[in-house]
C-alpha cells in the first residue's frame, strides 16, 4: 500500500486527484435549508484531522483495514487488540464497534471494527468483520447531516458478502438513528421461514 495511500496536508481535493465532493448539510444554514456546494476546488478541506487527510480508493482502505486487523502488518497484535471495542461499547482505542450499527446480527457474524470518516463534501466507513475475515470500505462524495449513506451501504454490502461466504441469504433493512448510529436489521432466509435478528443502537 505504500505509494498508493497518501495524506494530502494542503490544497484542494481537485489538486489531490479526487472526485468532486458535495456538501449537502444544514450546518450554519436557516432551518430547512441544505447546502448544495461542490467543495472540489476548496482549499482547507484537508483540515489536519487524521482520516480526512487520507486520499485512497475504497479498495485500498479495505486492504489497509485487513492489514491492521488481520495481518497485523501496520501495528503489533498487542496494540491492535487494544483497538477492539468491548461488547456493546462504541469505542476501542481509535476504532468504532461498527458491528453495533451495521453488523445487523448478534453473535460472531455481527462483530465488526472500523471507523466512520467525514470531511467537507465526503463521507466514508470501513469495517473489518473477523468471523468471515472480511473488510468492507464505502466512500461517498456527498456529506449529509447524519451520514446515513455509509453505514446503510455497509449493512447491505457486508451481508451480501456474508451470504456468499456462508451460502445463506440475508434480507436487511437499515433505519437511521442519529449521527453515529442506526439499526441494521437482517433476517436469514431459511427453508421454514425467517429468523428475525434485531439490533438497536
Amino acid at each position: 500500500l505504500q505509494g498508493k495511500i497518501r495524506f494530502a496536508n494542503s490544497g484542494s481535493p481537485k489538486e489531490a486527484g479526487t472526485v468532486p465532493g458535495y456538501d449537502r448539510t444544514s450546518y450554519n444554514r436557516a432551518p430547512g435549508n441544505l447546502s448544495n456546494h461542490n467543495n472540489w476546488e476548496v482549499d482547507g478541506v484537508f483540515a489536519g484531522w487524521t482520516a480526512s487527510n487520507v486520499v485512497a480508493s475504497s479498495e485500498q482502505i479495505a486492504e489497509l483495514s485487513w492489514e491492521i486487523w488481520q495481518a497485523h502488518s501496520v501495528a503489533p497484535k498487542e496494540f491492535v487488540d487494544q483497538m477492539i471495542p468491548g461488547t456493546l461499547r462504541i469505542y476501542g482505542l481509535g476504532a468504532f464497534n461498527v458491528g453495533l450499527f451495521a453488523g445487523g446480527q448478534r453473535g460472531p457474524l455481527g462483530k465488526g471494527y472500523g471507523h466512520l470518516g467525514a470531511t467537507y463534501g465526503y463521507q466514508s466507513i470501513v469495517g473489518f468483520f473477523p468471523e468471515l475475515n472480511v473488510s468492507v470500505a464505502i466512500a461517498t462524495n456527498i456529506e449529509t447531516d447524519k451520514q446515513v449513506q455509509t453505514p446503510d451501504s455497509l449493512c447491505f454490502s457486508y451481508h451480501v458478502a456474508a451470504g456468499l461466504l456462508t451460502n445463506k441469504t440475508y434480507q436487511c433493512t437499515f433505519a437511521t438513528q442519529g449521527y453515529y448510529g442506526g439499526r441494521c436489521t437482517c433476517v436469514e432466509k431459511q427453508a421454514t421461514g425467517f429468523t428475525n435478528v434485531n439490533l438497536v443502537v
